[in-house]
């Protein structure tokens, strides 16, 4: 049982860094699932930290650290680069300064939806539910996207029993959204069956 539970921890978690990376890949245009977020991709693919976060490689992440950083101190209210630079630091695992820039950036653009959504993944990170529960209860009031709901459903879920029926609710938005992908729906479905046999994350 606990490695079926640590299993599905693994594999939501996975789901929600990709949420976040494909929110972002929307503000360059690219239509996977279905976004029109439009903030941060744009710097990230100027100085190339898209395929430092697809590599992973240390030495890419560092270098577009420093791009970033650079960028930043020129102007500190440069909402691409405090974007940038919270995705750089969820994917090094240190979500406590990814919330920093995140939540700077949405200081700046507090519309802006897949800010927010980065912002409530690096709360969720932080332990921090309640939090990130209102990141993405704000996100859904400026967009009612089905990663939103996804990751909404995934903060619930961490919350059993407590909250079983607002994270059953947030899967069915996501499985009731004709926009939401094929992938999305079926991580939103394992999701609520995992949810229904009490083993969700």
């Amino acid at each position: 049982m606990t490695a079926g539970i640590d299993m599905n921890r693994g594999a939501a978690r996975r789901t929600a860094v990709f949420l976040v990376i494909i929110g972002c890949l929307a503000m360059l245009g690219v239509a996977l699932y279905h976004l029109a977020d439009a903030t941060l991709i744009e710097a990230l693919h100027k100085t190339n930290a898209g395929r430092a976060l697809e590599r992973g490689t240390e030495e890419e992440r560092t270098e577009e650290t420093m791009k970033l950083m650079r960028a930043l101190k020129d102007n500190p209210h440069d909402v691409r680069a405090l974007s940038g630079l919270g995705h750089i630091f969820l994917h090094s695992n240190d979500p406590a300064r990814a919330e920093t820039f995140f939540a700077r950036a949405v200081k700046l653009s507090p519309g802006d939806s897949a800010l927010l959504r980065g912002l409530a993944f690096a709360q969720m990170e932080n332990g921090r539910l309640a939090e990130a529960e209102i990141s993405l209860q704000h996100a859904l009031q400026h967009e009612h996207d089905a990663e939103s709901h996804y990751l909404l459903a995934v903060v619930y879920a961490r919350q059993l029993p407590e909250k079983k029926m607002q994270a059953i609710q947030q899967c069915d938005a996501v499985l009731a959204d004709a926009k939401a992908s094929a992938i999305l729906r079926g991580h939103a479905q394992s999701l609520k069956d995992s949810i229904m046999n009490n083993s969700a994350p």
